[in-house]
């Protein structure tokens, strides 16, 4: 019992002193939707990039393929699913959107 209270005292000045404690605050936002907004801004624009060398790079196997069946079928295979890319890519900014403009009207 008494290790309990040794132990429950030693942590005693931590409390206090994350009460008086200021912490500057390390984000430019002072809301959810600025934070959103702020993240999407960074990172969108590198997904976007990313998914545009992605086509490019399909593009080049289907010109490099020269008839061969199976490198046109990887070629294919890769744009297909760099097309599903980009329409998430796509889907999920507007399901963001629509979550910052949710958490505006609240």
């Amino acid at each position: 019992m008494n290790k309990f209270f040794a132990i429950l005292l030693s942590f005693m000045p931590l409390g206090v002193l994350a009460q008086t404690l200021a912490l500057p605050n390390p984000v430019e936002a002072n809301s959810l939707p600025e934070v959103v907004t702020i993240a999407l801004a960074k990172v969108l624009p590198i997904f976007i990039t990313l998914t545009v060398l992605v086509f490019i790079y399909f593009g080049f196997l289907f010109v490099k393929s020269q008839g061969n069946p199976e490198a046109i079928s990887k070629a294919k295979t890769g744009m297909r699913w760099a097309i599903v890319g980009a329409a998430l890519l796509i889907g999920a900014n507007a399901l963001a959107d629509a979550f910052i403009r949710k958490l505006a009207e609240l």
